[in-house]
């Protein structure tokens, strides 16, 4: 119902997390290549466990918000069906 809101806020977190990736590619550095620590082809060294652990993170807050949606929505769908129930038995 409110597309431009929805559009503003993906372009807000869109742009959020694109600042903060960009930040953390360029601050997030370690000392030595290892499990978590790769080196880039222009031979600087980067801690990935960070964005890993993002990466996870972010997607179970996605299917959290997802199912609490869902819950809110099947709500909505009954209350609405309940109140036209109730306005229909009103007419009767």
């Amino acid at each position: 119902d409110e597309k431009e809101g929805a559009f503003g806020n993906i372009i807000f977190w869109n742009g959020l997390v694109t600042a903060i990736g960009f930040l953390l590619t360029a601050k997030v550095r370690c000392a030595e290549v290892g499990t978590y620590c790769i080196q880039y082809k222009d031979g600087s060294l980067h801690d990935v466990l960070l964005y890993e652990v993002l990466v996870l993170a972010s997607a179970a807050l996605a299917i959290g918000s997802f199912w609490r949606v869902s819950c809110l929505r099947k709500q909505e769908e009954r209350r609405v069906m309940e109140s036209r129930f109730s306005i229909d038995q009103h007419l009767l």
